[in-house]
């Protein structure tokens, strides 16, 4: 499983730090290569991923993948599942159903380029319950200054995991919504301009598409019944395009063992942290992964065993957002000519927005040609 690179870097820092109490410049330097490795299994048939890398000084964000290294994932019953790296400092093996039994116990063994070896603990996969059912509520929050008026709304998740469930859970979820541009092609600009006979709406409504970065997990331990109620999951404003006109959200509920908890709660707590490095005393996190010839070395990331259930939920609400930037230039005739004959070649086609007929006008291409955001015009298999 992937860890946020921003995240591992402050981690590796707070490795570093622990048991520190005044502010000082630390030396970052010294937390530099420290093995990164994380993944998981899941009941769910096909392909399993585990990624191995090394930490680097705060400064640097760039990902220090380890490739060439020896993985081998095995059951308690001394199953051994072979990895292949499948990309830089990415591996994967193929799993089938009969190999992931709930109840099951899996650990993870990891050699490096350097024939360093690396362990985890044993990893029980507990079973999931369904998702009952993801709601949401539309929030209004208004602010002292009359011209901030935000809309929102907040998505929570049932489960009744009673019975002979996990009590302990995870959620990651992916968020799609439909977006749509302010104006359609009135014209086409590439070199020359081509009015069109009819103004196209092609490149006017699009799909994106994106993981929750945040970490949402609880636990049951302390609830009687067993059930998981109106657990607070993401929370979407208007202040992006997300709300304008068809949101969609995927949640995926994850079973966690208590050292998974642990861990993935620790982090949570830590990612809350806004105040800056020594706000609060520094953290030592401890996954389940060992240098099994040296105990003292310190290791970054889990691997873990997970049953996975999921459920999507759509939202319309319309809470339309067109930024600011998006008003016409009101360029005409050769005003306008004159404009896009400035404009770089590798920025054809141009598209131009209809005015009147024959008249036309230049906005900037994000408020006419909807793939400018990085969506695409293909609507997903799912979609309402």
């Amino acid at each position: 499983m992937r860890v946020n690179k921003r995240l591992i870097l402050f981690l590796t820092a707070l490795l570093i730090l622990a048991g520190c109490i005044d502010p000082y410049t630390p030396d970052l330097g010294k937390g530099n290569d420290m093995i990164v490795i994380n993944g998981r299994i899941t009941d769910k048939e096909g392909y399993q991923y585990i990624e191995v890398s090394r930490s680097s000084d705060i400064y640097n964000t760039t990902r220090n993948p380890l490739s060439g290294c020896s993985i081998q994932i095995e059951d308690e019953n001394q199953k051994i599942f072979n990895l292949a790296e499948i990309n830089e400092g990415r591996y994967a093996c193929q799993m089938s159903k009969e190999d992931l039994v709930i109840g099951r116990k899996y650990r993870l063994s990891v050699t490096t380029p350097d024939n360093k070896h690396y362990q985890s603990d044993f990893e029980e996969l507990l079973a999931c319950p369904p998702i009952d059912s993801i709601t949401f509520e539309e929030l209004h929050k208004e602010f002292s200054n009359p011209d901030r008026d935000v809309k929102a709304v907040q998505f929570y998740v049932y489960t009744n995991a009673s019975g002979d469930f996990a009590e302990n859970y995870m959620w990651e979820m992916t968020e799609t919504w439909e977006y749509h541009t302010k104006y359609i092609i009135g014209a086409i600009y590439d070199g020359k301009l081509t009015p069109l006979k009819v103004p196209t709406d092609t490149f006017n409504t699009c799909y994106k598409s994106g993981k929750i970065s945040e970490i949402f997990t609880h636990s049951t331990i302390n609830v009687t019944n067993g059930r998981i109620m109106k657990f607070p999951l993401n929370y979407v404003t208007d202040e992006t395009d997300r709300l304008g006109w068809t949101y969609s959200l995927n949640v995926r509920q994850y079973s966690l063992s208590q050292k998974a908890f642990d861990y993935f709660n620790t982090i949570r707590e830590l990612s809350k942290e806004t105040g800056g490095m020594y706000e609060t005393q520094p953290a030592n996190i401890s996954g389940n992964i060992h240098n099994i010839d040296n105990p003292d070395e310190k290791v970054i990331g889990m691997f873990y065993a997970s049953s996975v259930t999921e459920k999507r939920i759509f939202v319309k609400v319309y809470y339309y957002h067109y930024s600011i930037f998006c008003s016409p230039y009101g360029l005409r005739g050769e005003d306008l000519l004159d404009f896009l004959g400035t404009l770089s070649k590798s920025l054809y086609p141009i598209y131009l927005l209809f005015v009147d007929f024959g008249v036309f006008d230049y906005a900037e291409q994000e408020c006419i040609d909807c793939r400018k955001y990085g969506g695409t015009t293909v609507k997903p298999d799912y979609w309402e």
